[in-house]
């Protein structure tokens, strides 16, 4: 009974050394050391660029995808969004333009715009998809517009 105690105090005695080493080694990798750089997102970028064979992109290059931009559009042109593209009417007028059976989304008011359908300002309008649908100016109009699209 004794030896039975002494190996279990002493297998106790080894787990809780064990358990209280790892702790303190967890504990000596200091943020940005060896155990635990600290990179940027451009240094990511451009390793995963290496290794696909390809340059990094440039900053400097790419559009900004993520803000509104202010466009203006004359009477009788369409602006035509592509796939996700954001419209927001700020002034004049026009309507929804959707070639196909499916129509624009206002988020604003949560409702399917048909073809023909008038936009109100300052409503979110959503394109689901680059199949040609859009607005059709009516009435000189400035936009302001996230993603892509093309006046025609």
């Amino acid at each position: 009974m004794k030896n039975k105690r002494r190996t279990i105090a002493l297998v106790l005695c080894a787990v809780s050394a064990a358990v209280l080493l790892m702790n303190i080694n967890a504990r000596a990798a200091e943020p940005g050391s060896e155990g635990d750089p600290v990179v940027t997102k451009s240094y990511v970028d451009a390793r995963i660029a290496e290794i696909m064979g390809a340059s990094p992109p440039s900053e400097a290059a790419l559009p900004n995808k993520n803000a509104f931009e202010p466009v203006f559009a004359s009477r009788g042109q369409k602006v035509l969004g592509k796939e996700g593209a954001e419209i927001i009417l700020r002034s004049g007028s026009c309507a929804a333009y959707c070639p196909g059976s499916d129509g624009l989304v206002n988020a604003t008011r949560g409702l399917d715009l048909a073809d023909g359908a008038g936009i109100d300002a300052n409503n979110l309008i959503l394109i689901p998809r680059d199949d040609g649908r859009g607005v059709l100016v009516s009435k000189d109009a400035w936009f302001i517009i996230k993603g892509g699209y093309e006046i025609n």
